[in-house]
């Protein structure tokens, strides 16, 4: 009679046989996918970073705009100022004064003027003066125009 052998398993041999044999993809796996985990953080971090140092340009140059607007402000006013005092100091009341206060300066009396009479004559004659002077630059020009064009003819 034939009876048939029975084959006993060790379930726990092959559990553990396939356990060791998961554990060690698994270590690879893991170390993989921690080695993600750290570069998107990293690259979280650097992001991050970069958008902190913008906002910290913005605000710098958004301060240094606020000081430039104070200062502008500032200037204006001062040149409302000083174009005031521009315009009181043009007054003719306040440059008598002035002049009477400071330099001692006053009207002279009705004995102290003295007036001048002209001559048409005497003006004419200056005129013509300066006309003759102009002919004698003339002739002159002339003159030495003429020498060059005979000299330039002879070459």
């Amino acid at each position: 009679m034939l009876v048939a052998k029975r084959e006993v398993f060790s379930y726990n041999e092959e559990n553990y046989v396939r356990q060791t044999k998961k554990l060690k993809p698994c270590r690879k796996s893991n170390f993989s996918l921690k080695l993600k985990a750290f570069g998107i953080a990293l690259l979280t971090l650097f992001i991050c970073l970069g958008v902190l140092f913008r906002y910290a340009q913005m605000t710098q140059i958004k301060m240094e705009v606020s000081k430039l607007d104070k200062e502008i402000n500032e200037l204006s006013k001062h040149k409302t100022d000083i174009s005031l005092e521009l315009e009181r100091i043009k007054e003719s009341g306040w440059i008598e004064g002035e002049a009477e206060s400071k330099l001692g300066m006053v009207y002279p009396a009705k004995d102290q003027i003295v007036y001048i009479s002209v001559n048409m004559n005497d003006n004419n004659i200056g005129i013509n003066a300066i006309e003759e002077d102009k002919s004698e630059k003339l002739g002159i020009l002339k003159l030495f125009s003429s020498a060059v064009s005979k000299l330039s003819n002879k070459f």
